[in-house]
């Protein structure tokens, strides 16, 4: 039996038995179910995970220096080691997703993104409101082409109470710790797939999420105008002893 997406029970099954339980269903249902083929939008799917890239012109990189000197509480650091990089957003026209860091800011580890397109530099700090204002202004339409790397991007940058909610790309996503990426976890995490559009033209798709302490597999519905819903989730591990550690706020 299909899902309300047309999806068989070895579309939704975990990687080490979707093999098995697709030959089932080969064998006992008349006829096949609906094939579904999936994008392959080359990994990875966040840009700022390379933690290297395209630096920006001379004029753009002084313009972020003067921004990240306004942050509160942003640690003060030597100038001269701050990073700068630029990297082309996929899911945007004519925008540059601006990453910058500093070995004096959280051991490294905090970026500071802003959305760059045209004399607009908007700061991201990990709440929905500046993307979905961006949207608004650019009349952003995402595309079933551009829907994962999309889904990464905003479930990275709009985040919970515990942090980000990862899509998992791949096991060795440098954003899990390898002791997770290791794990038999990993078997058990469907990748990111896409299942057509609905009937208002949302494209369905699901992922495995990595949030908190916790795996799961959810749906999600991701509109035309950049708006994301998490629609249905189910789990796989919890009370993981490790999280992931991936600040974009002074807070975090």
């Amino acid at each position: 039996p299909l899902d309300d997406w047309g999806r068989a029970p070895s579309d939704l099954a975990a990687p080490y038995v979707a093999q098995d339980i697709a030959a089932l269903e080969a064998s006992h249902f008349q006829g096949k179910p609906k094939q579904w083929k999936h994008a392959k939008n080359k990994a990875p799917y966040l840009m700022l995970e390379q933690r290297a890239g395209p630096k920006p012109a001379p004029q753009l990189r002084r313009r972020v220096l003067g921004l990240l000197r306004k942050i509160p509480n942003l640690p003060k650091a030597d100038v001269r080691k701050t990073r700068i990089f630029a990297f082309n957003a996929p899911f945007y026209r004519a925008t540059t997703l601006i990453v910058a860091t500093n070995p004096a800011w959280d051991s490294g580890r905090l970026q500071i993104c802003y959305l760059q397109r045209g004399t607009d530099l908007i700061r991201l700090p990990g709440k929905s409101p500046p993307i979905h204002e961006f949207n608004a202004k650019f009349k952003t339409k995402i595309t079933p082409r551009q829907a994962q790397s999309y889904l990464a991007f905003f479930c990275f940058f709009v985040r919970g109470e515990e942090g980000p909610f990862l899509i998992l790309d791949r096991p060795n996503n440098a954003y899990v710790p390898p002791e997770i990426g290791g794990s038999d976890h990993m078997d058990k995490c469907p990748p990111v797939q896409l299942w057509g559009t609905d009937d208002r033209g949302y494209v369905r798709a699901s992922a495995t999420v990595f949030y908190a302490d916790a795996l799961f597999v959810a749906d999600f519905l991701i509109h035309r105008g950049g708006m994301v819903e998490m629609v249905d989730d189910q789990p796989i591990a919890a009370d993981l002893a490790h999280r992931v550690c991936a600040p974009i706020s002074v807070e975090e």
